[in-house]
């Protein structure tokens, strides 16, 4: 997700007509966590582009780097290290879950 997404009308129209799914994901899919990243947290590590951190029951993770006009793809041990790090920061500076879901109600209200 970009910076300051839910501020933009659009996309804040898109959270609306998905949060009924978004209910449902929640039960149907409890080891989904869903966390925030609010543009008042101001810069973080993944402003120059999103990464996805693959992980397998058969080898090794692979991290997948998304930046504008490419994807990277990465398996060594210290880039995925990197990659780890980097997540858990940003879960770190993230609302947790049950304010996460209360920003979104809240941005839902505000647009309605």
């Amino acid at each position: 997700m970009r910076p300051g997404i839910l501020q933009t009308h659009d996309y804040a129209q898109a959270v609306i007509d998905g949060s009924r799914r978004w209910r449902t994901d929640q039960e149907t899919l409890p080891h989904l966590q869903l966390q925030v990243l609010p543009f008042a947290t101001g810069a973080h590590p993944a402003m120059n582009g999103t990464h996805t951190i693959f992980r397998f029951d058969a080898g090794g993770p692979v991290v997948v780097v998304e930046p504008m006009t490419t994807s990277l793809y990465l398996e060594e041990d210290a880039d995925v290290g990197q990659y780890d790090v980097n997540f858990n920061h940003l879960r770190s500076q993230a609302l947790d879950t049950k304010r996460s879901r209360t920003f979104i109600r809240d941005v839902i209200k505000e647009i309605r």
